[in-house]
């Protein structure tokens, strides 16, 4: 075999190597848009659940964050002679509820923790650690869920909300869902 006929070789294997590679990175790009998609889609129907109990969507914090986690100085509405405001919903409206933590906190019941969850666990970005993260914006009547998806392939990928330039984390968002109600 000549010095050609192994650079040859070479490069032949090299080039196996880079495209193999490459089929690689994308599948798992592939795969993690596919997580959050789905992982928008289980938000959505938490919050849809908590909404048919409450009356409203969680509303959320300037940094995209739902706030309805309870924390220490949460409770039930008070009406002015100090009992729970009354409510056309099944739950009563809570107050000082604190933000919840991507893929940390559950979507729950504020005032009875054993009730089932509305979501488990809030998922977070398969890249959080990079810091990839969801978006939420609500004033409880509507909301937006955001994120940033990899690869533009997939329909979900959205133009006009990449030119809105929002961050999710480090990158701009360029998908999510929403139901606005004014």
């Amino acid at each position: 075999m000549s010095k050609k006929d192994i650079v040859i070789l070479f490069c032949i294997f090299l080039l196996v190597l880079i495209s193999n590679f490459v089929g690689f990175t994308t599948s798992l790009k592939r795969q993690r848009d596919i997580q959050r998609i789905l992982d928008i889609g289980k938000i959505e129907s938490g919050l849809n659940k908590y909404k048919i109990e409450y009356g409203e969507y969680p509303l959320s914090d300037n940094e995209g964050q739902m706030l309805a986690c309870p924390g220490p100085k949460t409770g039930v509405e008070l009406d002015e002679t100090g009992k729970p405001k009354a409510s056309l919903f099944k739950k009563p409206k809570m107050v000082n509820l604190i933000p919840c933590v991507w893929g940390k906190d559950s979507l729950l019941d504020a005032s009875d923790i054993n009730y089932p969850a509305y979501i488990d666990k809030l998922p977070a970005d398969p890249l959080q650690d990079k810091g990839y993260k969801y978006v939420y914006k609500s004033n409880g009547k509507g909301y937006e869920i955001l994120g940033h998806l990899e690869l533009r392939e997939h329909k979900e990928f959205d133009k006009l909300i990449l030119n809105m330039k929002i961050l999710c984390g480090k990158p701009y968002c360029n998908f999510g869902r929403e139901i606005v109600v004014k």
